[in-house]
């Protein structure tokens, strides 16, 4: 949160900055005035509708803090422009805002339109983000009012003939220059206007490809958090005592830390917490929850590097997980669900892909849900059991009546019931060959021994079975360094291995999901919901110019969008998010609007 205000605060000075310049002291601080009255307006609808102010909302009005002044500087400019010509300050307040009143509306409107369409973005993904469209509406609704309404009513007061004067004479110099330089150049792009065009619409194409081709694209960059969580899982039939033990050696790698590095260590043994909803338990599952001071030298994804070797040399650590703080709905990177009938084929797939994973590089703690149960004993029946009438269930009550009990009769103590359980002594449970030596009871009273009728076999069982449409499963899950991979390129890997499974496993299938699920699921959705944003502004624009052709020529400005989104993330050395997206969205409200009002401007100089 204290991010998000340092950038509004900072693009607030921009804003006001460049409006000193172009418009001076008394215009630039009516036309700024207009953004905190716009975002406490949005502010108010927000409270109304129940939005609260979290990360999502203030980042919405962070993102519409330049569509905000947009229309408060056309406003502006034209009344000025009015009161330069020698027009009354009211009769120049009325007719300007007029002039330019359907314009500012229809830049609302469509900016409106480019961003509500995110609303229809499904699962998770579309309710985490509803917060954005809905905050900027609010806001560009705010703004609408103020610009239309109260900007004018204060430009009357303040921009008289005498100020304007002083203003234009103050200015002429620098805008002269400007003016003329960018006439010249329009001047030359228009006489050789298919090459400048064919010029331009290159560039896009090969900034699109570059971004396609070239470019990562992650759901949720990651931030630099000072608190993670350390997930670790030792052998099945351990107690929790043994775990605490195993607990303890970890600690003492994290309390090895440099001094200043470490700023609070928590211990749960017996419980993982994987996020706000989802926690296992079991005596053989401990977490360390690790905060850092703030001030330390070292960034956390060193840190945790440190660590994860220490810990690798523990033994009785089975499986590890370093979990961060995630900056978005979704779990582990990389999530790849194997599905199938026999547990064999799915533990042998499972190793494969483990094994494919960890030779990937920046892909990091590769670990799958699979977890082997407690020593067991296997009973199978014998043919000779089923010539004495005997079957499996009769079986199997007989062993449990023997080892667990039964209950024969209840006593009576003050005004409770004292179960009376039958069951063998406590010597006999203990030895492990009194199984071998328990007789079985037949329908004529006769007793044979069990090892006589049935196979007893020891073996370790499964401590749970998990399914996946009816199917069993299991899930491997893998974290991704994104400074060394990208989480859907190695899922695309993993995809292009395993797609021959079906041939060697009939009936298996190597089901991707996690950070790569999540952003097909919202991304597939993107194409429809563009579309219909574009059809949306499409008819507003023809509403306004009343023609099928101009508001193409508004539109056609949009590709161009494109080129500042992937030359800025070169530059910055950024992979596209789907937050990224989010802000071309934004983008595309401000070319639209400027093209908006350039093509109105020219169609009224050109009536004139």
């Amino acid at each position: 949160l204290n991010t998000l205000r340092r950038s509004g605060t900072i693009g607030l000075a921009i804003v006001f900055a460049l409006l000193w310049v172009f418009l001076r002291t008394r215009v630039a601080f009516l036309t700024g005035l207009g953004i905190p009255v716009a975002m406490l307006g949005g502010i108010i609808l927000m409270a109304i509708w129940g939005i609260s102010l979290n990360m999502l909302s203030i980042f919405g009005l962070i993102l519409v803090l330049g569509l905000l002044v947009d229309d408060a500087i056309v406003v502006s400019e034209n009344i000025y422009r009015h009161v330069e010509e020698g027009m009354d300050p009211r009769e120049a307040a009325v007719q300007g805002t007029a002039e330019v009143g359907w314009p500012v509306v229809a830049t609302v409107i469509t900016t409106v339109a480019a961003f509500l369409p995110l609303l229809l973005v499904p699962g998770e993904m579309g309710v985490f983000l509803s917060p954005i469209p809905l905050v900027v509406t609010f806001a560009l609704l705010a703004s609408l009012i103020e610009v239309l309404l109260v900007l004018p009513s204060h430009l009357a007061d303040i921009i008289t003939p005498a100020y304007a004067r002083r203003i234009r004479g103050g200015r002429l110099p620098l805008l002269g220059r400007l003016r003329r330089a960018y006439g010249a150049l329009l001047s030359t792009a228009l006489r050789w206007r298919y090459v400048v065009g064919g010029l331009l619409l290159s560039v896009t194409v090969i900034l699109a490809a570059t971004a396609y081709y070239r470019m990562p694209f992650v759901v949720f960059r990651q931030f630099e958090s000072s608190l993670f969580f350390v997930n670790f899982e030792t052998s099945a039939g351990n107690k929790i005592e043994d775990t605490l033990e195993i607990a303890k050696r970890a600690e003492r790698v994290v309390l090895g830390l440099p001094p200043g590095e470490l700023a609070s260590l928590a211990t749960n043994v017996g419980v993982t917490v994987l996020d706000v909803v989802r926690i296992e338990r079991g005596p053989n599952l401990g977490q360390l929850v690790v905060e850092l001071s703030e001030d330390r030298r070292r960034g956390v994804d060193e840190i945790m590097a440190e660590l994860r070797e220490g810990m690798r040399k523990i033994p009785d650590i089975l499986k590890i997980q370093f979990l961060k703080t995630q900056s978005g709905p979704g779990g582990p990177a990389i999530e790849i669900r194997i599905a199938g009938e026999r547990l064999g084929p799915l533990r042998q797939l499972a190793k494969e892909t483990q094994a494919f994973l960890t030779g990937i590089g920046g892909v990091r703690d590769v670990r799958d849900d699979f977890t082997e149960g407690k020593e067991e004993l296997q009973i199978t029946l014998r043919p000779e059991a089923r010539a004495l009438g005997l079957n499996l269930g009769q079986v199997a009550r007989q062993v449990r009546n023997g080892f667990q009990g039964i209950e024969a009769s209840t006593i009576q103590r003050r005004d409770e019931d004292i179960p009376i359980i039958v069951r063998f002594p406590r010597e006999t449970r203990l030895r492990p060959d009194a199984i071998h030596n328990f007789k079985i009871t037949l329908a004529s009273g006769e007793q044979v021994f069990l090892r006589d009728v049935a196979n007893l076999k020891t073996a370790v069982g499964n401590s749970r079975i998990r399914r996946y449409n009816q199917k069993r499963t299991i899930t491997i899950f893998a974290d991704v360094d994104t400074r060394e991979a990208n989480a859907v390129r190695v899922s695309d890997r993993v995809r292009e291995k395993f797609a021959d499974v079906g041939k060697r496993f009939p009936g298996y299938r190597v089901l991707i999901g996690g950070e790569r699920q999540q952003a097909e699921s919202s991304l597939s959705s993107l194409p429809r919901i563009s579309v219909m944003a574009i059809l949306l502004i499409y008819f507003i624009l023809g509403t306004l110019f009343r023609s099928f052709i101009q508001p193409l020529v508004v539109m056609a400005a949009i590709p161009f969008a494109l080129d500042g989104v992937v030359i800025g993330h070169l530059v910055m050395g950024e992979a596209l998010t789907f937050l990224s997206m989010i802000g071309l969205v934004a983008l595309i409200g401000v070319v639209v609007n400027d093209s908006l009002i350039m093509v109105d401007f020219i169609n009224r100089a050109r009536a004139t």
